[in-house]
């Protein structure tokens, strides 16, 4: 076992920690809603929360969501200064351990060991960990780019459907695909990092381009298996428009 991956193993337990503190369950709880897997489509995600508490408490829902992603990130990153400071933050390695212990947090908010693993359906933390991304690379434009496609796919979504579920799953999709191109397009990063003058943070940030496309195609597969519901609503044309009360998809 190499120590890289030693030290993944380590980092990637609080990760999930991390990311299995059920916000929504908590929120509603201290608020005095009750549990708000009995409220609604009975998911502790930030659209329930909505429905249960209004939307101050469904952004509140989000916004933590989104802080367990950096959060999670973070902690993968000062451990790896801690405890191996031979590793550089430039090297592709110590950049991919964080980006995996990114997946850590996803898991941990889809299945938490502390609601019997059924949790929330990862949007929010989509969200969270594309915020992340700029953290790896400072300074290059390119990589807020996943950010971009994210939001331009959900609202251009919304917009014409008004149906967050489709609106999540397709943007999703987009970041996924919008990985593999890059790892396809050899000669399209290099043109980018010769014209930039951080070519060491672009050069790292391009390395771990093929971490990033498995690593965001898994995520988009346990999105997608936490949405059955919803897709199998979508399939059958009866998937509600959020103004009308849609079922969860956060």
């Amino acid at each position: 076992m190499t120590p890289l991956f030693f030290h993944f193993l380590v980092a990637a337990l609080p990760a999930y920690l991390i990311g299995s503190f059920p916000t929504g369950y908590v929120i509603g709880k201290l608020f005095k809603l009750g549990d708000i897997r009995s409220i609604g489509s009975g998911n502790i995600g930030a659209t329930n929360m909505v429905r249960a508490g209004g939307k101050k408490l469904g952004a509140l829902v989000l916004l933590v969501d989104m802080v367990k992603a950096a959060i999670g990130f973070s902690w993968s990153a000062e451990f790896v200064e801690i405890y191996q400071p031979d590793l550089r933050w430039e090297q592709a390695g110590t950049v991919s351990l964080c980006v995996l212990a990114l997946l850590a947090v996803f898991i941990g908010h889809m299945f938490p060991v502390w609601l019997k693993f059924k949790g929330g359906k990862g949007i929010s933390i989509m969200i969270g960990s594309l915020l992340c991304l700029p953290l790896l690379s400072s300074g290059v434009p390119v990589v807020y780019w996943p950010l971009l496609i994210y939001l331009a796919v959900w609202l251009g979504c919304y917009a014409l459907t008004k149906t967050s579920s489709l609106s999540g799953l397709s943007a999703t999709l987009a970041v996924a695909i919008y990985f593999w191109v890059s790892f396809f397009l050899a000669d399209f990063p290099a043109s980018i990092c010769d014209s930039h003058q951080s070519m060491t943070h672009c050069t790292s940030y391009w390395s771990i381009v093929p971490v990033l496309s498995l690593v965001y195609s898994f995520t988009a597969l346990l999105i997608f298996y936490r949405h059955t519901d919803n897709i199998r609503r979508l399939l059958r044309g009866e998937e509600l428009a959020f103004r009308r009360k849609e079922k969860e998809t956060m």
